[in-house]
C-alpha cells in the first residue's frame, strides 16, 4: 500500500507500507468506495470536520479501553490514536529495530542532512521488520 502523510506539506512523499490481512480487513471495511477519490476514507479532508472526526474516534477508543478493561502502563493512561502509534515504536524498539527503520514504518522524516541523503530501507527490510513489531511470522 503506498501512503502518504500530507502533515508534511511540500516536505511529502509517497512511501509503501506492507499491507497486513488484519489491515486490509478494516481498510476494505471503511474504505471510500468511490474510485476516483484519491483517499483510503471518505471522511471530510476539512481540518475542523478532521478534528471532530478525530475526537470522536478517540472517544470510541476510550470507550473500548474502558469496556475491555485495557490499561495503558505505566501511567494509567487513556487510548488515543497517539498512545497506538507511540506503543508501536516502543514495541519496535524494545525489538531492537534500527530507528531509522522505525522512522520510515511511521512516516516521519528525518531533516539531518547527513540522512538527507541516504537511500531509504528497502521494502523487504521495511517489511520484515514491519512483521517482527506486529509480532508476525516473517513469511512472504
Amino acid at each position: 500500500m503506498y501512503l502518504k502523510r500530507s502533515k508534511l506539506g511540500a516536505k511529502a512523499y509517497v512511501f509503501d507500507v506492507l499491507l497486513l490481512p488484519e489491515a486490509a480487513r478494516i481498510l476494505n471495511k471503511y474504505q471510500d468506495k468511490d474510485p476516483e477519490s484519491e483517499y483510503v476514507f471518505p471522511w471530510s479532508k476539512n481540518r475542523t470536520r478532521y478534528q471532530t472526526f478525530r475526537s470522536s474516534h478517540n472517544a470510541k477508543l476510550k470507550r473500548i479501553q474502558k469496556n475491555s478493561g485495557l490499561e495503558i502502563l505505566p501511567t494509567g493512561g487513556v487510548l488515543t490514536t497517539k498512545v497506538i502509534r507511540h506503543s508501536f515504536a516502543t514495541i519496535a524498539k524494545f525489538k531492537h529495530v534500527e530507528p531509522d527503520i522505525i522512522r520510515e514504518l511511521m512516516g516521519h522524516e528525518r531533516g539531518d542532512i547527513d540522512t538527507a541523503y541516504k537511500d531509504r530501507y528497502p521494502e523487504g527490510v521495511r517489511d520484515s521488520a514491519l512483521k517482527e513489531i506486529c509480532n508476525l511470522p516473517n513469511i512472504k
